[in-house]
């Protein structure tokens, strides 16, 4: 059962083009997720649902770089964590959609995580861990050196 103290409103967004990464990741950090409330896009949530084997808030898609509804749930401070995979050689900054999105989100001081290795710190952070992990270069989980002092 989901502690509703400690969960979290994650808002995952994946470009199309990278879905075998959104699997994977999603299935890595499945037992983390599980216990947050995941709010995503139709496709997204779809292939997460059977990822994670968990109920996903799903969003209706409008056009393509149309994230008016997540942009809204951004404004009313209904989200704690956006994790934002877009395809890089596909975003085009001047996309309204996108810039308000993510501007709002920095005005919010939501976390924002626009990369594997970000998102992997993200979710790590939200388990608890002390200890950092890093991926190698087989998607494996290796355990830092670093030592965190308190």
């Amino acid at each position: 059962m989901t502690n509703i103290k400690n969960s979290k409103r994650i808002a995952i967004v994946f470009d199309d083009s990278k879905r075998t990464n959104l699997i994977e990741w999603s299935y890595f950090n499945k037992d983390i997720l599980g216990k947050h409330e995941i709010i995503s896009y139709e496709i997204t949530a779809e292939l997460l649902k059977g990822t994670l084997n968990a109920p996903i808030t799903s969003l209706v898609s409008g056009a393509p770089g149309d994230y008016r509804e997540l942009t809204q749930m951004i404004g009313k401070k209904d989200i704690d964590v956006l994790i934002f995979f877009g395809d890089p050689s596909k975003i085009d900054m001047r996309q309204t959609g996108v810039n308000d999105m993510l501007a709002l989100a920095l005005e919010q001081d939501i976390v924002i995580a626009c990369n594997l290795a970000t998102a992997d710190i993200v979710i790590r952070s939200l388990q608890g861990s002390s200890a950092p992990q890093t991926r190698n270069k087989k998607n494996r989980v290796a355990k830092s050196s670093m030592t965190v002092v308190q």
